[in-house]
């Protein structure tokens, strides 16, 4: 099982990718969380997922809490095997999922030592990220405060680590989504059809006002126990 691990900070345009993975035929792991934000009012954040990196983490503060030694690997090693009996259960044949939740970088070792995993980092200034904030009437860790703790952990990454990342640019993605699908297409292995990559370009270039709670499950999300 292969993992696009996308990274980055509230803010920062991670949604946008997600929406253009699964528009290449990336699963999803459903249910994801919904937000109060009309542009981007589906997340694409797995709701198991980030309820096991909250079990071992503090959103506020963008830290770790005190755990048993490996108890987070078991918990994604059991969530790994749910997802396979899932995926055997319904058929599906994706050979690559994703996982989308800022706090999830606090725990790139592991999730890369139980998935065959690359990283998407996604990287906006933290001025337009502050400014995202503001306008959905978040709290201040979810913008420029909370980014930049974000941004470090995922530098430190790649100073010790060498793990396969690609960088996204969010400003770049808006200017050329086709050519960002495509990439993205060529990071997984994936042979998108020209409509599929059309699909995840257009999903950049119009706003995403008024989406439908599950709406998504047409393009392959498992649903949650």
């Amino acid at each position: 099982m292969k993992l696009a691990l996308v990274c980055g900070p509230w803010g920062s345009g991670t949604s946008v990718v997600a929406g253009q993975l699964v528009r290449i035929g990336v699963l999803g792991v459903g249910p994801y969380l919904r937000t109060n934000d009309p542009l981007t009012p589906n997340s694409y954040e797995s709701v198991p997922f980030r309820e096991i990196i909250l079990r071992y983490s503090d959103e506020l503060t963008i830290s770790l809490k005190s755990h048993m030694p490996g108890a987070v690997q078991s918990s994604i090693r059991q969530f790994r095997r749910w997802i396979a009996r899932e995926k055997k259960r319904t058929g599906d044949h994706h050979d690559w999922i994703f996982f989308k939740y800022p706090l999830a970088v606090l725990f790139i070792p592991e999730i890369c030592e139980i998935f065959e995993t690359k990283l998407i980092y996604v990287e906006r200034p933290l001025a337009a990220i502050e400014q995202s904030r503001r306008r959905r009437q978040w709290p201040p860790h979810l913008g420029a405060a909370g980014a930049v703790l974000i941004y470090q952990h995922m530098s430190a990454i790649r100073e010790r680590h060498n793990y396969p990342i690609m960088i996204i640019r969010y400003e770049e993605l808006l200017e050329d989504p086709l050519g960002h699908a495509r990439g993205l297409a060529s990071l997984t292995g994936l042979n998108p059809t020209r409509a599929e990559l059309d699909q995840a370009a257009e999903f950049v270039r119009k706003p995403r006002p008024g989406l439908r709670l599950g709406q998504f499950s047409k393009t392959g999300s498992v649903a949650s126990a």
